[in-house]
């Protein structure tokens, strides 16, 4: 028989994100937590959250979830809003939740401060976003907090342990979120795609393409790196790619230079098709915390024609004067990556 199903306590206050199949019938939640200085609140807060698994060799074994706790007094009656992503998920984990309680018992508790342990005294804020799935940035409403009230923000990953038995077995997500006032900069960055040219040539080991990010602030250039799109194509093709260069074009763009692989590993007539360049949300940042949704950005071309042969390698007396082996002129296109 399966070991029962136990939600985490106070279920009637928390998410509907609870502890799912779980190894031992008895799970512990482990709270950390942290108090927000005025300096602090809105800073972006990130950090991993990661539920363990401890066996002594099969009896005994214990579930641990680890629970992130921040609490906070506002000094003056205001409006937020939050900024939430999740990123890099381990093990079964695909999210964590997200809540902001007023305590507004001020009572009991454990460490850290009122009410950590005692949510069912405390009272949900409503109007926020409870799940954040890996990989995704949610922007919460404006919800109104008022002058002197301790609030907590209560963070939980969900999946389940990789495995019954050893020690450490996890499963996790990354997390990061930052309050914002109105009228800070709300608006995320964007992504334009500089270059779309089709691939017409057999043989090419790579595309290179060029996205131009745009904030009207301006752009966190450290974050812009090899994660930030991915290339899908036909027959369910799907890839990542590799950052070449960035250069900051003014104080509000950064253009960004990438290389895809080509499909298995030269282009041919197979690989003929559309192909879509998508951002992967949360990679790409301005300094107030706003990050780039999951958009498509833009399409190229693998139009390669019947009989096409690969051309031939460039002649070395001729290299001053051409770009590189890898960028191909073509008639019919202004220029072709190859």
């Amino acid at each position: 028989m399966s070991p029962p199903r136990r939600s985490i306590p106070s279920a009637a206050t928390l998410e509907p994100l609870e502890a799912r199949r779980m190894f031992d019938s008895n799970p512990t939640f482990n709270y950390v937590d942290a108090a927000l200085s005025a300096g602090q609140l809105f800073q972006t807060q990130s950090g991993q959250l990661q539920n363990f698994l401890i066996t002594d060799g099969g009896t005994g074994d214990q579930s641990t979830y680890q629970v992130r706790t921040f609490k906070f007094t506002p000094t003056a009656a205001t409006q937020v809003r939050f900024l939430l992503s999740a990123s890099n998920p381990v093990g079964t984990a695909t999210k964590f939740s997200f809540s902001l309680y007023d305590d507004n018992h001020n009572g009991g508790g454990g460490t850290g401060g009122d009410g950590l342990l005692q949510e069912t005294f405390d009272t949900p804020v409503a109007g926020l976003p409870q799940d954040v799935p890996a990989s995704q940035t949610v922007t919460s409403s404006f919800v109104t907090l008022q002058a002197g009230e301790t609030y907590f923000i209560r963070l939980l990953a969900d999946g389940d342990f990789l495995q019954a038995g050893g020690n450490g077995a996890a499963a996790g997500v990354n997390y990061s979120f930052t309050m914002q006032q109105p009228g800070a900069d709300l608006t995320p960055p964007t992504a334009t795609l500089m270059t779309a040219l089709r691939v017409r040539t057999v043989g090419g080991t790579f595309y290179k393409f060029v996205i131009r990010y745009y904030d009207r602030n301006s752009i966190n250039l450290a974050n812009v790196d090899s994660s930030d799109v991915i290339v899908t194509g036909p027959g369910g093709f799907s890839s990542g790619v590799r950052l070449l260069s960035k250069t900051a074009v003014s104080s509000r763009a950064v253009d960004a230079f990438y290389r895809l692989a080509a499909r298995g590993g030269a282009w041919d007539r197979g690989d003929n098709g559309l192909y879509t360049i998508t951002q992967v949300a949360g990679q790409v940042t301005d300094p107030a915390g706003n990050s780039a949704p999951a958009v498509d950005i833009g399409q190229f071309t693998v139009r390669i024609a019947k009989g096409a042969v690969a051309k031939p390698a460039a002649v070395p007396a001729l290299a001053a004067n051409t770009f590189s082996s890898t960028f191909v002129f073509d008639h019919n296109e202004s220029a072709v990556w190859a």
